[in-house]
């Protein structure tokens, strides 16, 4: 199962909610003063946090939504981050909370650094907000720490909050790549291959694979396929492509984006179509240099494959993944 929300810090994990932290979760909203700027009241009963949690509907909706928050080296729960759409404002949020005995550690910064890269580099977001009432100064230092800036005085449930923000420092555009594009997409392709794979094969077998794409990466080959092209300030930095029965043919960043989560973005961009056409399953076939990307997203290894560029063999590998964890 694909867990797209999986991140990690030195010391923390942030997983998807799973009906399993319903007591979790009930106890935490059970203290006065962990909810006590927070608008919410306590759960009933830890049966309704595990309901509340069952049809949490954010992940489905949106491709995002706030993580459970456990650190590494116990195992514990300490609380939760992460993202919200607010469909009132068409705008992102990024909120936390964590149990009493765990503030003053550093872990809402820890975890809300994580968030904000994830919402800016693979979402691609413009800019994310933090809501906060002013009596909360624990909750405007950490925003402050995030870089945000206050914005507007505004109104949350009967009261004054602050809105603070911050703007992604390097957005990245994704558009439906055209024949236009297939004299950027072959640079593209040669400068990756060059860049990346010398690590992994033999100067023979790259210079096939880079040669490859000169007459391979073809409009007649593309035309039958979804492509998607990232740019940066204009510049092409990478781009994807999908098969309509799930099979994610091309994908190549360019060798000065490397980074730069240009990969993350078009995958997840990928993902998403995958799933709006029902593609339950996704497979690949990766390169000894992308097998560990697509490893840390969820993908397996099936088997190893001998792949043929301009003649010349080579060594890759068949990875799936279920899109099911959506």
């Amino acid at each position: 199962m694909i867990t797209p929300f999986h991140l990690e810090t030195p010391r923390l994990l942030l997983r998807p909610f799973l009906p399993k932290d319903g007591p979790d979760m009930y106890a935490l909203n059970a203290d006065p003063e962990v909810i006590r700027y927070t608008g919410d009241g306590p759960f009933e009963s830890p049966e309704a946090a595990t309901q509340f949690l069952t049809d949490y509907p954010a992940y489905r909706e949106y491709g995002y939504g706030r993580w459970i928050v456990i650190e590494k080296s116990t195992g514990k729960t300490l609380g939760w981050c992460g993202l919200k759409f607010l469909k009132e404002v068409g705008e992102t949020d990024l909120g936390y909370r964590f149990f009493q005995e765990h503030w003053g550690k550093g872990f809402a910064q820890e975890s809300s650094r994580v968030c904000l890269d994830y919402g800016f580099h693979t979402l691609n977001l413009a800019s994310i907000r933090g809501n906060v009432v002013p009596e909360n100064v624990r909750s405007v230092h950490v925003l402050e720490k995030m870089g945000m800036q206050w914005e507007a005085a505004a109104e949350d449930h009967g009261g004054q909050i602050w809105v603070y923000r911050v703007h992604n420092p390097d957005p990245l555009h994704v558009r439906t790549a055209t024949s236009a594009d297939v004299p950027a997409l072959r640079e593209l392709y040669q400068t990756s291959v060059k860049s990346q794979a010398p690590k992994y094969y033999t100067p023979e077998q790259v210079e096939a694979w880079a040669s490859s794409g000169e007459n391979g990466l073809t409009w007649e080959r593309l035309s039958s396929q979804q492509v998607w092209i990232a740019e940066s300030a204009g510049c092409p930095a990478g781009f994807i492509s999908l098969k309509t029965e799930g099979y994610l043919d091309l994908l190549y960043v360019g060798a000065g984006f490397q980074r730069r989560a240009v990969a993350s973005r078009l995958l997840y961009v990928l993902e998403r179509e995958a799933l709006s056409q029902e593609l339950l399953r996704l497979e690949t076939h990766a390169s000894l240099a992308a097998v560990p990307f697509f490893e840390a997203r969820g993908y397996r290894v099936v088997r190893a494959n001998e792949a043929i560029a301009s003649g010349v063999a080579m060594t890759n590998y068949l990875m799936e993944t279920s899109l099911m964890g959506y």
